[in-house]
């Protein structure tokens, strides 16, 4: 009778062990992980220099890491919406760097019928950007705007699953004793 009771008894501390390993109670971690996004974007800017409204497109590619810091690049297209200006659009290639919230930026740029040189300095916020365009000759051109670019997105949150610890207890203390 002992035997049939040791058996039995070890049967059920076999399925208690192997029960508790595979019953889904699995410990979740996380860690963040850099996220790459590109963002496309439409928006209308007043040029303080020429004292007329540009509509804006962009390309704007950020990296954010895990500790929210965001940088990354930005090519931008500004087309003046007045009939006799609207050939001379200003091409700009800006770097940025920043939090999740505001980015600043600084690059070079192209006036195409002035056939001129710029120097950019801005800043991006969510749906608003502002900055001033310095032309090699001398002449400032402030701009203020709004756009489709909103809060840079967080960093990537990867979570993984490890299964329990598995604890197999001796004999002794499941009240078996050997014979």
């Amino acid at each position: 009778m002992s035997s049939i009771k040791n058996v039995i008894c070890g049967a059920l501390a076999a399925s208690l062990v192997s029960a508790a390993a595979f019953a889904g109670n699995f410990i979740p971690t996380y860690t963040q992980k850099d996220r790459l996004k590109t963002t496309f974007s439409l928006g209308i800017q007043w040029d303080f220099g020429d004292m007329q409204p540009q509509l804006v497109g962009a390309v704007r590619r950020t990296e954010t890491t895990s500790r929210e810091a965001v940088n990354g690049g930005k090519i931008d297209i500004a087309l003046p919406l007045r009939m006799d200006m609207f050939l001379d659009p200003t091409i700009r290639i800006l770097g940025l760097s920043g939090g999740r919230t505001v980015q600043g930026e600084l690059g070079l740029g192209w006036r195409v019928r002035s056939s001129e040189l710029i120097a950019a300095v801005g800043v991006q916020a969510p749906y608003t950007n502002g900055g001033v365009n310095f032309s090699f000759s001398g002449a400032m051109r402030p701009y203020l705007g709004v756009n489709t670019i909103g809060r840079a997105p967080g960093p990537t949150t990867v979570y993984t699953f490890a299964p329990p610890p598995i604890f197999i207890l001796p004999p002794p203390l499941l009240g078996l004793t050997p014979n």
